[in-house]
């Protein structure tokens, strides 16, 4: 069970208190949508030492190590492998919802 999900940009903060650090760091908020999930936003923190056009790419390209890290911890801790939940979820469907396939 696969859900379409889109991944932007919510805001760029400049020159924000980093915990644990003296200096200020740049804070890139991305937004994670989803129909399963509600109102997920991801800090990223940038060292201002990044060229200030490379702020974002770096920013996704964090990103995306931490998303890989998540997947891997959450794949980790289950107990059922994607091909068993997608099969369990065949069974269970609930009613599909107004304008999004099954």
């Amino acid at each position: 069970m696969r859900f379409p999900t889109t991944i932007t940009i919510a805001t760029v903060l400049r020159n924000q208190k980093r915990p644990g650090f003296t200096e200020p760091f740049h804070k890139v908020l991305f937004a994670i949508e989803q129909d399963v999930l509600d109102g997920l936003v991801i800090p990223i923190w940038v060292h201002p030492a990044w060229p200030e056009d490379l702020i974002e790419a770096v920013a996704r390209a964090f990103l995306a190590g931490r998303l890989v890290d998540l997947a891997s911890a959450a794949e980790a801790q289950s107990t059922m492998t994607p091909d068993e939940t997608d099969a369990l979820w065949q069974t269970v469907k609930p009613p599909t919802i107004e304008g999004h396939p099954t």
